[in-house]
């Protein structure tokens, strides 16, 4: 007899096999009992830890003293079978600037007592609008064998440096002409801090005398 079962399972689905109404007989013309308790089998769990990155991929605006976490839906240990450990996991992450070529950034990793959830914890903090590139390899799985797809997020940091000023006359400029004009130049496009945007008639109350 053969059974077709569609998508994997993942270790809480049972499969209940009974005979239909005048369907199986045995050698004496006895009828097999359509409501059997003896072939109810649970399926094995094929299914791989699902992998969730926090900050998420493409994220923007991320702090620069933000941790990252790695979460699975499940327990997992090594592919070897053995724990993973606060002193072993940090061999199982990648985490750089930009992409997988890029620099190194220096960190300490820690795995939870649950085995689900592993915190990152840069050495420093990032710099402004820095990319961060972290990803972990097909290293752990959960306890029946299911090894996790190697994976990886990338995500930016938030602009951190306030903007630069520059006066024209510069300080401390002399023999000015007397029409001169006085700008004061930032390095990126700004706003008031209440974040409402500057505009010409608002310019003056922002000017000191």
């Amino acid at each position: 007899m053969g059974i077709s079962i569609t998508g994997t399972p993942n270790g809480s689905e049972t499969l209940t096999v009974n005979p239909v109404d005048n369907g199986i007989y045995d050698a004496a013309g006895n009828e097999a009992s359509t409501s059997q308790s003896n072939n109810t089998v649970t399926l094995n769990d094929k299914t791989a830890p699902t992998v969730t990155y926090s900050p998420a991929h493409n994220a923007t605006g991320v702090a620069v003293d933000r941790n990252i976490t790695i979460t699975f839906n499940e327990a997992v240990r090594k592919t070897d079978d053995s724990a993973l450990t606060d002193s072993n996991v940090d061999a199982l992450i990648t985490l750089k600037t930009t992409n997988a070529s890029g620099s190194d950034i220096a960190f300490e990793a820690t795995i939870d007592t649950d085995k689900k959830v592993i915190t990152i914890n840069p050495t420093s903090d990032f710099s402004s609008e820095q990319v961060v590139y972290v990803a972990i390899g097909a290293t752990v799985e959960d306890a029946n064998d299911n090894a996790i797809t190697a994976s990886s997020a990338t995500f930016t940091v938030v602009d951190a440096s306030a903007t630069s000023v520059t006066f024209s006359p510069a300080d401390g400029a002399k023999d000015i002409s007397v029409n001169s004009n006085v700008t004061i130049t930032f390095d990126e496009a700004v706003r008031k801090i209440d974040d409402s945007a500057r505009s010409e008639e608002h310019t003056s109350e922002l000017q000191s005398h």
